[in-house]
């Protein structure tokens, strides 16, 4: 008999100085959808949209979103409903490991986002990617770089670029106990820039945990179109918006995240060595 499917559904709901649809009510909450009506009303969005993709695949997935419900959901990736229950108990679970209540704590914490040239994949490829090799690859990374000690947590995440017409996956962390000499080491060795990737590594401090963290794990990509200086983003058009929901399809919940010297037990993060 197969392993229960993990659902955060089952896990208990986080206390309000833990519970993001309290803490970004009235932030501009674009990133996802854990307040149910917005969440229930972009399911019914990508319903519609996988029902006129001409795959018999896109009917399959439409009707395990239709089907989606308290009592009984889906827990696919590509469901804003599940998505947004899975961001709460994310942001709950990263902020109690890495104590952000704490001033002292947030001072070791830094964000990270990684995007790799070799990661990008030409518009009829999305449904080719696999976020289990992505991680495992950034995993080896970090521990050669000699990033043991850290505890490092996020998500594999994209967008499809307008101009260039390819997708680009990228991961989003948050990491602890990260030193200067890793963070070189990784930058030397696997993110430097090129003529495609012009920030390939981005440290930032954390200042402002619920935006900052909630942000690792986003229930919808975008469509980035470049302008001169800047960039902007946009929902991605069919049929390549039904095709990245399809490639979601085939993964479970926990396949797009990261985790580095933190496992999961049960509903717990939980660190495989005590704090610095």
């Amino acid at each position: 008999m197969p392993p229960a499917i993990w659902s955060p559904y089952d896990s208990p709901f986080p206390p309000p100085n833990r519970d993001i649809t309290k803490l970004l009510r009235g932030a501009g909450n674009k990133n996802g959808f854990e307040i149910r009506v917005a969440a229930e009303q972009e399911r019914y969005f990508r319903i519609a949209a996988l029902q006129r993709h001409p795959s018999r695949w896109a009917i399959q997935v439409a009707a395990r979103l239709a089907g989606c419900s308290r009592s009984a959901p889906c827990l696919r990736p590509c469901c804003p409903e599940c998505t947004g229950r899975m961001r709460i108990w994310f942001y709950a679970e990263v902020a109690r490991v890495l104590q952000i209540e704490q001033d002292t704590a947030q001072s070791r914490l830094n964000i990270i986002t990684l995007v790799h040239e070799d990661w990008i994949l030409k518009r009829q490829q999305i449904i080719n990617l696999n976020p289990k090799v992505l991680i495992d690859r950034v995993r080896h990374q970090f521990l050669r770089a000699g990033g043991s000690g850290a505890i490092v947590i996020g998500s594999v995440h994209g967008e499809y670029d307008k101009q260039r017409q390819y997708w680009q996956p990228h991961l989003h962390l948050v990491a602890r106990d990260l030193d200067v000499r890793t963070i070189y080491l990784l930058r030397k060795r696997h993110y430097q820039r090129t003529s495609l990737v012009y920030r390939p590594m981005v440290v930032q401090p954390l200042r402002d945990p619920p935006p900052q963290i909630s942000y690792l794990l986003k229930s919808y990509w975008p469509m980035r179109v470049r302008h001169q200086k800047s960039s902007t983003f946009r929902r991605i058009p069919e049929p390549l918006h039904s095709e990245y929901l399809m490639m979601q399809d085939r993964f479970d919940l926990l396949d797009f995240v990261f985790l580095l010297g933190v496992r999961r037990q049960g509903h717990r993060l939980v660190p495989l060595s005590a704090p610095r």
